[in-house]
């Protein structure tokens, strides 16, 4: 049910009923959906300005491949941010009971932000496969002109794909009950829209992203025996940048692995199930799925990437000596 009310004293009393709401239904799955957002939103948040801090303090994680990770990073922290408060208004208010534009606005939000994702996870395969096959072409290709209109590319495709959508002329953002969040409206037109979404920005990409790490794969495989048949005309820094691109490979693999397991599964069933067969609490947290790995993106740094793990522990170092000379300052004042 969608309402635009027309004064501040209606909005006022939105906030009252959807708590008196939730504490009468005494849904132990809202209860759960809602605690498992709010982590999300916690961790992600924190993780997120993590890494920020991270690639903008240590000059080692200052390179092209992380430029690309710091782009996932923010849309990772805008989804935090900006989408998922609201999927928490509506799983406790089971409905949509303010401006329906807003609630168009936040379901467009939420694709444009997961298409960024995609697109910018197919450029981290990418800069991995040049880097691997052509690390000659790489040092051309990769100049800040060209870092640049890849990250413009990113953000304004997932844009133009979506405003057939924003515009209502091909499917339309509403609040869909059976997902308990603003998404694309269920109707025939609209799965068509999804089908054309799903081809555009998760086949193709996908398809992409597999071909390069398969590229890679059989690459550094002939590398590695390479190495292992050479390793004594080899130096010891040739050995060790070979096994921190390797690292890093895998690190950049399994980002894609992550955000592969948690959006597909929402997609599938989203487009399959508009004939509501499939429960409103499984499709509830189907699309929890989907924010997994906005959450999780900065804890897989920090497990397969020592630098970021190094640059994790000085940023809390860093934090607990600013608070302790804070208080030291504080207590010479008084």
């Amino acid at each position: 049910m969608n309402e635009t009310f027309s004064n501040e004293s209606d909005r006022s009393k939105v906030g009252v009923q959807t708590v008196k709401i939730l504490l009468n239904r005494g849904d132990q799955w809202v209860y759960l959906a809602v605690g498992l957002v709010t982590l999300f939103i916690a961790v992600g948040c924190a993780g997120n300005v993590m890494v920020l801090l991270a690639v903008r303090k240590v000059k080692k994680l200052q390179t092209v491949s992380n430029i690309f990770v710091l782009n996932l990073s923010v849309c990772d922290l805008l989804i935090v941010v900006c989408v998922l408060p609201f999927n928490i208004y509506t799983y406790i208010a089971d409905g949509w009971f303010t401006a329906t534009y807003l609630c168009k606005f936040i379901g467009f939000l939420g694709y444009t932000l997961s298409g960024t994702t995609i697109i910018t996870i197919t450029m981290i395969a990418y800069n991995r496969y040049k880097l691997v096959l052509d690390p000659g072409g790489y040092m051309t290709l990769y100049t800040n002109r060209n870092i640049t209109f890849m990250l413009v590319v990113a953000w304004f495709v997932p844009v133009i794909c979506l405003i057939p959508a924003l515009t209502g002329l091909w499917g339309n953002f509403g609040y869909v009950a059976m997902m308990v969040s603003c998404n694309l409206l269920l109707d025939h037109k609209n799965q068509l829209f999804k089908i054309f979404l799903m081809i555009i920005r998760a086949v193709i990409p996908c398809g992409l992203i597999v071909y390069y790490y398969v590229r890679i794969y059989h690459t550094t495989l002939r590398s590695h025996h390479r190495l292992t048949q050479n390793s004594r005309q080899l130096s010891s820094l040739d050995i060790h940048n070979q096994r921190r691109e390797m690292r890093m490979t895998r690190m950049m693999l399994m980002i894609f692995i992550v955000f592969a397991l948690s959006y597909f599964p929402c997609t599938i069933t989203g487009i399959v199930d508009w004939n509501t067969v499939l429960s409103k609490q499984f499709h509830m947290f189907c699309q929890l799925s989907l924010f997994i790995g906005s959450a999780i993106n900065p804890l897989i740094y920090g497990l397969m990437n020592l630098q970021f793990r190094n640059a994790y522990i000085r940023i809390c170092c860093w934090t607990k000596r600013s608070e302790t000379e804070l208080k030291s300052k504080t207590l010479n004042r008084i």
